[in-house]
C-alpha cells in the first residue's frame, strides 16, 4: 500500500512540475516568413546604401525572367532589410549591390528566418547568422575559381576547372544546408546556361537539358537555372512557335511546363496575329495563376491593335513629350543606350527608311534612350550614330531600364523598335528590322498601310 501511495504522490509532483512550466513559444506566421539582411562595411565605405531585388513566385534573376517584375529594398548600411514572403513562397532568388556598385550577391536564394548578417573588411566578405551557409557556398565558388584561374596559363581547362571546385564546394555544403534548398542550388549549377552556351556543342546542350540528370521534378520545377538552361534550349531550336508550345506541352508538364510557356512568348515578343491567337490558345491550357496573369498581361500590352503606352518623357529641351502628342500621326520608337553598337548597326540601316519618309508629315520617327547619364545622351545624339536628324530624341528621365515604358513594352534587349498607328494603337511591338532588303521592303509595306 505504502508503495502504490509513494508512485501516485511521485506521479502527481512530476504532473504538478511540468504544468507549472512554461510552453514553448510558438512562431508567428509573420515570423516564420519573414527574413532579415544586415551589411555592415569598414568606416571608408560607411555612408553607402544597398538595395535587395527580388521577384515574385519564385521567378528567378536569370536572363529568361528578366521580363518579370522586379522588386527592389533599399536600405543604409548598417539597417536590416526586410523582406516578407507569400503566403506559399518557401523561398526567393535575390541580388544585393550597394549603391556605390559593389556586388554582395547575385542571384542567392533567401529563405523565411533567415537572419543574415554580411560584414566587409578590406574587401572581404564575412557571412554570418541563420541561412548564412547558402552565401558562404557561392562565395567559396567564386573565390576558389578565381584563384584557380590566376594560377592557370592553358585555358583549355577551364571548364573541367570550374565542374571540380562546383564539385568539391556541393560535397562540402551538403551537410550545412536543408535537403530540398541544397537540391535546387545543386541544379542551379548543374545546368548553369551560360557557362554551357560557351564550351558545349548544340545537340549536347539539348541533349542535357532533356536528361534532367536525375534531378526530381519538384527541385527543378523550382530551380531558376533549369528554367533558363531550358528556354536557352529551345531558343536555340530556332522552332516556329507552335512547334515550341507542342514541344513543351509533350516534354514538360505542370508548372515547369506553365513557367516555360510563359517565358517563351514573353522573351520571344509578339510578331503577328499567328501569335497572338496562339497565346489565346496557351491561355486556355495554363493551370498556374502568376503564369495566367503575366502572359495575358503581356498580351494585353504588346498585342497589335493594343494601346500604346502615354509616356511623358524629355526632350533634349527639356519639353515634356507625349505619345498622345502624335495623335493622328504613325509613330516608329527606337529605344537605344550609349555603346550599343547594335543599336548603331541599325539606325545606319535605318537611312532608306528615312530617307523614303522624312517628307512625310504624317510620320514621326522617336528615339528613346535608356541611359543614366544625361550628358552622355545628348552627346551621343550629337552625331547621329544612334539617331537621325529628323527624329524627335526622348530621355527616361535617369531611370534608365526601370522606366515605366520600358516595363510597360516589356523590352528586354536592344535596339528595340515598336510602330504605332494613327490612332495610338500598336501595329507591330516588333516590327522587321531593316538589315536586309526584304526585311526593308517588308517595314516600307507595314509603314504604308496605316496611312
Amino acid at each position: 500500500m505504502k508503495m502504490k501511495y509513494l508512485i501516485l504522490t511521485l506521479v502527481y509532483c512530476l504532473l504538478t512540475l511540468n504544468y507549472g512550466k512554461a510552453a514553448p513559444k510558438n512562431k508567428t506566421k509573420d515570423e516564420t516568413k519573414v527574413a532579415f539582411i544586415t551589411v555592415s562595411f569598414d568606416k571608408q565605405l560607411s555612408n553607402d546604401s544597398v538595395d535587395l531585388t527580388y521577384r515574385d513566385n519564385n521567378w528567378g534573376i536569370g536572363s529568361a525572367e528578366l521580363s518579370m517584375p522586379l522588386n527592389t529594398i533599399s536600405a543604409k548600411i548598417g539597417e536590416p532589410i526586410k523582406i516578407i514572403f507569400e503566403k506559399q513562397q518557401a523561398f526567393l532568388y535575390a541580388n544585393l549591390i550597394t549603391r556605390s556598385g559593389k556586388v554582395l550577391f547575385l542571384s542567392s536564394i533567401v529563405e523565411p528566418s533567415d537572419n543574415i548578417e554580411i560584414k566587409i573588411y578590406n574587401e572581404r566578405v564575412i557571412f554570418s547568422g541563420r541561412g548564412k551557409e547558402k552565401l558562404q557556398f557561392k562565395n567559396k565558388i567564386e573565390e576558389d575559381f578565381e584563384s584557380w584561374r590566376k594560377t592557370q596559363t592553358n585555358l583549355s581547362f577551364f571548364k573541367e576547372g570550374k565542374s571540380n571546385i562546383v564539385k568539391k564546394a556541393l560535397k562540402e555544403f551538403k551537410p550545412k544546408i536543408k535537403k530540398h534548398i541544397f537540391q535546387i542550388i545543386k541544379a542551379d549549377y548543374l545546368f548553369d546556361a551560360n557557362f554551357d552556351f560557351m564550351y558545349v556543342n548544340y545537340e549536347d546542350f539539348i541533349r542535357k537539358s532533356e536528361s534532367k540528370l536525375g534531378m526530381s521534378d519538384k527541385v527543378l520545377n523550382e530551380s531558376s537555372g533549369y528554367l533558363n538552361y531550358i528556354l536557352k534550349a529551345i531558343m536555340m531550336r530556332k522552332l516556329e512557335p507552335q512547334t515550341a508550345v507542342e514541344y513543351i506541352n509533350k516534354n514538360f508538364h505542370d508548372i515547369l511546363r506553365d513557367r516555360l510557356l510563359t517565358l517563351y512568348f514573353i522573351n520571344k515578343s509578339i510578331k503577328n496575329n499567328q501569335d497572338v491567337a496562339l497565346i489565346s490558345d496557351v491561355l486556355k491550357t495554363i493551370k498556374t495563376d502568376y503564369c495566367i496573369d503575366a502572359l495575358k498581361n503581356f498580351k494585353a500590352n504588346s498585342s497589335p491593335k493594343s494601346p500604346a503606352y502615354d509616356f511623358a518623357l524629355r526632350d533634349t529641351s527639356g519639353n515634356i513629350v507625349r505619345q498622345s502628342d502624335f495623335k493622328g500621326k504613325i509613330v516608329l520608337l527606337d529605344f537605344f543606350f550609349t555603346g550599343c553598337g547594335w543599336c548603331q548597326l541599325l539606325n545606319e540601316k535605318m537611312t532608306g527608311i528615312y530617307q523614303l519618309f522624312k517628307n512625310n508629315p504624317n510620320i514621326i520617327f522617336v528615339s528613346i534612350s535608356i541611359d543614366r547619364d544625361q550628358k552622355m545622351w545628348k552627346n551621343s545624339i550629337k552625331n547621329h550614330k544612334y539617331t537621325h536628324p529628323g527624329s524627335i530624341d526622348l530621355y527616361t528621365n535617369d531611370e534608365g531600364s526601370k522606366s515605366k515604358i520600358i516595363e510597360h513594352y516589356n523590352i528586354k534587349s536592344y535596339p528595340h523598335t515598336i510602330l504605332i498607328d494613327k490612332d495610338g494603337r500598336i501595329v507591330s511591338a516588333s516590327p522587321p528590322e531593316p538589315h536586309t532588303p526584304k526585311e526593308e521592303n517588308y517595314l516600307i509595306e507595314l509603314i504604308n498601310s496605316c496611312l
